[in-house]
């Protein structure tokens, strides 16, 4: 498995296109064996500047990831992005709030996973994988009494549209990681590591808050989760943080350090 930077981590610094080609240089110099790009964080660079930057720095993009709705205005967009970077994999983000819910009545993530599939068809045309993020909320039970992840795992072939799990939300759900992994065996070639540690402070002291924390410095035991990964056939991983208490280039640096010990 390789390892990827979450570019996410570091939208503070990518704000021009020269922050940004800063940024990823920086990215390289660390070590990582590539970047999860955000669609977000490059539509202000040209196309070609970027992939001629990526190239000159050897840095392999892992996924190019985008919000759902944009497959509905820019699905093109979203192929010419990761065929100009040499991904294979896109990513469609998650569960809109019209799908599941109060709001979005019975079979809501049925619902979605067949418009999904509709995107995911088009990607195959072209080439390429669409990746579902994973998170906490596919965890909340339907009014069929299943897990809506449930209905995505039955629904998704695994041949056009496959899963980008991100651990801390299942952590974060109370579900056993291990065993989603195993359930999405061959079809989840990207994983998220995200870390999170207890806060100290006397103001913390009776009611443990958790915060944000380099992958390794936290409770998660990623060692635990690496058999079932393998086992699965994940081909990335991805390291980062949804916020920083300190300088996100030393959190960056930090997760890859602990990151290499693991593959």
């Amino acid at each position: 498995m390789k390892l990827a930077a979450q570019l996410f981590t570091l939208r503070d610094y990518c704000r021009t296109p020269d922050e940004l080609f800063e940024t990823l240089g920086k990215i390289r110099e660390m070590g990582y064996d590539g970047v999860e790009l955000e669609s977000t964080l490059i539509k202000a660079a040209d196309r070609g500047e970027l992939k001629e930057r990526l190239c000159q720095l050897g840095l392999s993009v892992c996924s190019v990831r985008s919000p759902f709705g944009r497959t509905g205005y820019d699905l093109n967009g979203m192929i010419d992005e990761a065929k100009a970077f040499g991904t294979g994999y896109v990513g469609i983000g998650t569960i809109t709030g019209s799908y599941s819910f109060n709001n979005a009545g019975p079979g809501g993530f049925h619902r979605f996973a067949a418009k999904a599939l509709e995107v995911g068809e088009t990607l195959s045309e072209n080439g390429l994988t669409g990746l579902y993020s994973l998170r906490s909320h596919e965890f909340v039970r339907e009014s069929d009494g299943r897990w809506g992840f449930e209905n995505l795992e039955e629904d998704f072939n695994g041949r056009t549209v496959q899963f980008e799990v991100d651990l801390y939300h299942l952590v974060k759900a109370g579900v056993e990681p291990k065993q989603i992994i195993k359930r999405l065996s061959g079809r989840m070639p990207v994983v998220r590591f995200r870390d999170q540690r207890i806060a100290v402070g006397e103001v913390h002291f009776f009611y443990p808050v958790r915060e944000n924390c380099p992958v390794g410095d936290g409770v998660f035991d990623f060692a635990d989760f690496m058999p079932a990964l393998e086992e699965a056939g994940c081909r990335w991983i991805t390291l980062g943080q949804e916020y920083c208490t300190r300088d996100p280039f030393e959190c960056m640096e930090r997760s890859l350090k602990f990151g290499r010990t693991l593959v």
